[in-house]
């Protein structure tokens, strides 16, 4: 419970010190989703709408240079949480220098998401009485999964040797030794992508700018206490 107004208070501080950068930013990555999210919103208009075998990698080859982005954004939140000062090729450093790592990130959580969603899919239209609780079963692994995915992210930057495996291990680590702060962080930013979505101007100028700042700070905040806390004659 500690963390939660720490997480509040120091994400809302960096955010507004170094709000233009990160609007900009924000405004960048979306700018790299939209192909995808069109290509999403005009399948599902569609009747009868296609096979996600179909639109599935159209988005997928939309979104290729999404990875970089994400892994600029993350690089550029954890200078930020470290009272770096911070330029526009910050952004564009972080995700150049950890290029190879963003799409062996992406590739893995493109297979492991899609096989995720069409086993829910599956399961939510097969009608039997028993497929809605596999269904929830698999729904609630994709959050977990999401969630897991999420904080790697935050930890890439701070791995001497960075890489998928040792990212999510650790992203594992953290959610299961601070359930409350991780899971605090992650409603919060849900809420975000929510009125991202349902206030548009929200979503193109800050909202997924806020969501890196507030998993990156969660992060930044436990790794801290967690150093404190080993220091020779450190309280607890």
């Amino acid at each position: 419970m500690r963390f939660i107004w720490p997480i509040v208070k120091e994400t809302a501080v960096y955010f507004w010190d170094d709000l233009f950068h990160l609007v900009v930013f924000n405004v960048l990555t979306i700018i790299a989703l939209s192909p995808g999210i069109f290509i999403l919103q005009t399948s599902v208009q569609i009747q009868p709408p296609p096979s996600p075998l179909v639109y599935g990698p159209l988005v997928v080859l939309a979104w290729l240079v999404v990875p970089y982005m994400l892994f600029g954004f993350y690089w550029t939140a954890h200078d930020i949480s470290e009272g770096k000062a911070i330029k526009f090729s910050t952004f564009f450093r972080g995700g150049r220098q950890m290029l190879k790592h963003a799409y062996i990130w992406w590739g893995i959580n493109v297979i492991v998401v899609s096989m995720l969603i069409l086993n829910l899919v599956f399961y939510l239209n097969l009608g039997a009485n028993w497929s809605g609780y596999v269904s929830m079963f698999f729904f609630g692994l994709t959050l977990t999964w999401i969630l897991i995915q999420l904080f790697a992210l935050t930890l890439y930057p701070r791995l001497v040797e960075p890489g998928f495996r040792m990212a999510s291990r650790n992203a594992l680590a953290l959610i299961a030794g601070h359930p409350i702060a991780i899971l605090f962080a992650g409603i919060l930013s849900i809420a975000f992508i929510v009125f991202g979505l349902v206030i548009p101007p929200l979503g193109w100028f800050g909202s997924l700018a806020i969501v890196v700042m507030i998993t990156n700070m969660t992060t930044h905040l436990i790794i801290k206490d967690t150093f404190n806390a080993e220091q020779p004659g450190a309280s607890g």
